[in-house]
């Protein structure tokens, strides 16, 4: 057995830090579960605070939270110590000629962690089936083939309020706004004019929306795919992951609604796709192709939701906080300048073209719902507060307006007087802020509750998961059965009662575990091969270390690969501080379409 010079076992390591990170995400995870427990939560969002609401603290909680971080960080340990076993569950063992060279005196003892070590060095063959480009439409053709029965049963599309309100300014004349982004309404715009300029309805243009955003949705898990195989995941492991978006109801549903999130979830994962290329590549910056491709997938980030450009910054200024900041320094700049650019487009060129700014309401749903909880709750507030608040709206609407899971309950208040904070920001955030150092307890109870749904694991709602519908309107669009009208016979009630539940929560959580194991398992594969010695060899762990095939500075596929979950986690953390309500897939869709890319990660060591 391979050991270290201070006579431990490989895998072992003196770096704190190691720890701290598996203790932080235990502790923190202990938490998300304990609070989750105390919510009492009655299948509605819509419901006020005497049936949605969190319950305190008591001995339980804390049982369940020391039960579950003690199991959390003893499951990372256990994760770390077989990390090689493991790692070979998901990829190839190397067949290079680095692994045909070593004689069979010169090779580590088999089974040994460090033989997987350098099996793993030795990059996989490129041809296999996802690697070439039959591959690639083979997975695109098969993921739409799969989700054409929800396409036919439920022609042309979903379309619910948020879509009529981007069809609507082509149709009836109503203000454009930038509320609903105004690129993805001028996208949805072009399909509407074909309803006027061809002979076909606006059904069918909405048809033709959908057709495009499936092929759209299917080609950029196709390219994801095809980016594992390179990296040497193992077909069936592939296989399960193309079975995964093939079976799971919100992937068919998603591609066929008319909702600007499927979009700008595409853009965020086409960024961490092209972070995961530029990370694997051997030093240098990256090329003027992948530099154009960044390019085009910051635009749709920043202009396919108002929540983008904010993203981008934190992904800006992540880069630059980085091991790799020399390497990104320009990648950064440019993701500053797009954000830049939104702004400047949002604040200058809209009032131009008279486009309306987003409400300012909308903005702060949570402070809202936290002094709206305070008032229900009856908390500490003076007689000023008391008075800005009642000339929004009277005491007793605040309290039947909270709706602690549902902020647009009291945003979209009809006779309250919203226009009053719009006029009056500073006396607003003034008496947020005081009411919040007199009532902490009732404002963190107010942001759990209006926020419970993204970070509690095994939570799940049908608000904002999967909806098959089209919302009564005037303008004549409306759900067509044609598997019925083909067949004879619907499949409808199969695929509206056909469900599999994965919550916004548990893609949290998977998502950050592949993160966590990425930045651990690096540094554990790191010193076990810079620590060792080749038993029969001349070969030191220092040369092996300066060596290509190191887990350090030569390896590149772990160099640094924690931020291609940057995009992921920008966008969930724009989420959580300001959410409209406590469940809803679509704002943080990035988690379910990037899920086999961010759980596989951590096994994925090497280089282009």
């Amino acid at each position: 057995m391979v050991e270290r010079k201070d006579n431990k076992r490989i895998g072992e390591s003196p770096d704190r830090k190691r720890y701290l990170y598996a203790v932080l995400y235990a502790v923190v995870l202990g938490f998300s579960v304990a609070a989750g427990s105390n919510i009492v939560f009655g299948d509605d969002v819509s419901l006020s605070y005497t049936d949605n609401y969190m319950k305190p603290f008591g001995i339980t909680s804390l049982l369940i939270f020391a039960a579950v971080s003690a199991a959390a960080f003893a499951g990372i340990q256990v994760v770390l110590r077989f990390y090689g076993r493991l790692r070979l569950l998901f990829v190839y063992p190397a067949q290079g000629k680095l692994q045909q060279g070593m004689s069979k005196k010169k090779t580590p003892q088999s089974g040994s962690p460090l033989c997987v070590d350098l099996q793993q060095a030795v990059t996989q063959p490129k041809d296999g089936a996802f690697g070439k480009r039959r591959g690639f439409l083979f997975v695109l053709l098969l993921l739409l083939v799969s989700w054409l029965p929800y396409l036919l049963s439920f022609a042309p599309g979903s379309v619910l309020d948020d879509s009529l309100a981007s069809i609507t300014p082509w149709t009836n004349g109503t203000p454009l706004t930038n509320h609903h982004p105004v690129v993805y309404s001028l996208l949805v715009g072009g399909f509407v004019y074909l309803s006027k300029i061809l002979p076909i309805s606006l059904n069918a243009a909405v048809f033709c929306y959908a057709m495009v955003q499936s092929v759209c949705l299917a080609g950029t898990l196709a390219a994801m795919f095809c980016r594992l195989q390179r990296a040497g995941v193992k077909r069936c492991v592939l296989a399960a992951g193309v079975a995964y978006a093939m079976i799971v109801p919100y992937f068919p549903a998603y591609a066929m609604i008319l909702w600007k999130d499927p979009l700008y979830s595409c853009a965020l994962l086409w960024l961490s796709m092209l972070l995961f290329d530029a990370v694997r590549k051997e030093g240098g910056l990256p090329d003027r192709a992948w530099q154009i491709k960044w390019f085009l997938a910051l635009l749709g980030t920043a202009f396919l939701r108002n929540n983008g450009a904010f993203c981008l910054l934190f992904m800006a200024t992540a880069l630059l906080l980085s091991g790799q900041r020399k390497r990104f320094f320009y990648t950064a700049c440019m993701t500053v300048i797009v954000a830049l650019l939104f702004f400047t487009a949002q604040h200058t060129v809209y009032p131009l073209c008279h486009i309306a700014d987003t409400e300012y309401t909308e903005k702060i749903g949570i402070p809202l719902q936290q002094l709206a909880a305070t008032v229900a709750y009856e908390g500490k507030m003076g007689e000023e507060e008391r008075a800005f608040l009642l000339k929004i709206m009277p005491e007793q609407e605040w309290k039947e307006r909270y709706a602690p899971c549902l902020a647009d309950k009291i945003k979209w208040t009809d006779g309250a007087n919203m226009e009053y904070i719009s006029q009056n920001k500073r006396s607003f955030w003034k008496v947020w802020g005081s009411l919040f150092f007199k009532n902490p307890a009732i404002y963190l109870r107010a942001y759990g509750m209006d926020t419970f749904g993204f970070w509690v694991p095994g939570v799940q709602n049908r608000y904002g998961y999967v909806d098959l519908y089209i919302t009564e309107n005037d303008l004549g669009l409306h759900q067509t059965d044609l598997v019925q009208k083909l067949f004879g016979s619907t499949i409808r009630p199969l695929l509206k009662k056909r469900m599999i539940w994965i919550g916004s929560g548990t893609l949290l959580w998977m998502t950050l575990g592949g993160m966590l194991l990425s930045i651990l398992c690096r540094k554990s594969t790191s010193r076990k091969i810079s620590g060792s010695k080749i038993p029969g060899s001349k070969i030191s762990g220092r040369k092996i270390s300066n060596s290509k095939i190191s887990g350090g500075e030569g390896e590149k596929g772990g160099k640094g690969d924690w931020i291609i979950y940057l995009p992921a986690l920008g966008n969930v953390l724009t989420v959580l501080i300001a959410t409209p309500v406590a469940f809803s897939l679509r704002y943080v869709y990035v988690f379910a379409i990037g899920l086999p890319l961010y759980v596989l990660l951590p096994f994925l060591r090497e280089g282009e």
